[in-house]
């Protein structure tokens, strides 16, 4: 499914967290990891052509100090959080502005999944819930854990919201293998619009049926009320680990936008979610 995890961090309140939650699944998926920190635009230093030999050579000290120094605290928090940084294959330190150069990197590293952390009052303060973490969500065609509490490391009871359309098969897939590497306790939730969904969900119950996923169907009417509204209230109704679902976009200038129920969903989860996006 995947073979290559890009682990973003940013040295504040929720890197300890993140890098326990990924250096874990990446593991259990047998996935490789890619560690990067991304020195913020503002902290690079750029040489011009105009300053003479002597200051090009101060500045070009100077910068390697810093690379040097951040990929060091980038190691030991590697280290602390319980991981091998020898098993590492691929970590570094990048200067430039922080969503292009994640972007960036997903594309020259050919990432396959992303874990990031939630919003903090730090460089990265908004990364997530501001306009910029909707930029990375929406731009971003790989599947995003968001790390906001312990519990996701290793999740038993998860939540899935899905449509139940042709796009569903690919949150399946990853519903699957939760199941095979967590064992997972699932609730499907799906917020009925009209009736056309019956047949979709039998199929999805055969497929968990087939791997013994224990699991329970929340049908609710959504007709004329706010979908996303609906699923964030039936999330709060359990302590559950992880909340699935899933962003429908196309490959085209389209595919920058989400659906008003994504937007909703992003902005509004309180707990740890895998966003799973479906490319057509």
């Amino acid at each position: 499914m995947m073979n290559k995890m890009g682990i973003p961090i940013s040295h504040g309140y929720y890197t300890p967290l993140v890098l326990k939650t990924a250096l874990h699944w990446a593991d259990t998926l047998g996935m490789l990891k890619h560690v990067f920190h991304v020195i913020n635009v503002g902290a690079d230093l750029e040489i011009s052509d105009t300053i003479n030999h002597e200051w090009k050579m101060k500045v070009e000290e100077i910068r390697d100090i810093y690379i040097s120094n951040a990929l060091k605290k980038t190691y030991r928090a590697v280290d602390e959080a319980g991981g091998d940084r020898k098993l590492i294959k691929d970590s570094s330190i990048i200067c430039g502005k922080i969503i292009d150069s994640i972007l960036k990197e997903v594309k020259d590293k050919d990432l396959s999944f992303l874990v990031l952390g939630p919003k903090t009052h730090n460089e990265w303060g908004e990364l997530f819930l501001g306009s910029t973490t909707e930029r990375l969500l929406k731009a971003t065609k790989i599947p995003i854990l968001v790390v906001k509490n312990e519990d996701v490391v290793k999740p038993k009871n998860v939540f899935w919201a899905t449509d139940l359309l042709d796009s569903v098969d690919e949150s399946l897939k990853w519903i699957i293998k939760l199941n095979q590497v967590f064992s997972i306790n699932l609730t499907i939730c799906h917020v009925k619009t009209n009736e056309n969904f019956q047949q979709k969900l039998n199929d999805i119950e055969n497929e968990l049926n087939k791997i013994k996923c224990p699991f329970q169907v929340a049908v609710i009417d959504g007709a004329h009320k706010n979908v996303g509204e609906l699923i964030v209230k039936e999330t709060q109704q359990n302590e559950y680990d992880l909340i699935v679902f899933g962003a429908k976009r196309k490959q085209s200038i389209l595919s920058l936008f989400l659906g008003s129920t994504e937007e909703y969903l992003i902005h509004n989860i309180d707990k740890s979610f895998l966003l799973i996006n479906h490319t057509s």
